[in-house]
């Protein structure tokens, strides 16, 4: 994840710069979304971006894992 999303998931990966469109700044996106819709896209992949598939990579409980991780790089109220 770290190489395109960034160390912190804001989308500022090494491979970033070279991606169109580039990667979501995942502190903000994964707000927007479900855990159901995030699990879909790191299973499935996203069409017509660079982020590819990872339901052949890493297990259905690893997947999940990448979820609740999304979940803990949103912002913390003070």
């Amino acid at each position: 994840c770290a190489v395109c999303h960034g160390p912190e998931g804001r989308g500022d990966g090494p491979a970033a710069r070279d991606l169109i469109p580039p990667p979501a700044d995942l502190t903000v996106h994964a707000l927007h979304h479900t855990d159901g819709e995030l699990f879909w896209w790191i299973s499935r992949g996203v069409r017509g971006t660079a982020m590819p598939a990872f339901e052949g990579r890493l297990s259905e409980q690893e997947r999940w894992h990448v979820v609740n991780f999304l979940r803990s790089l949103a912002p913390r109220a003070p």
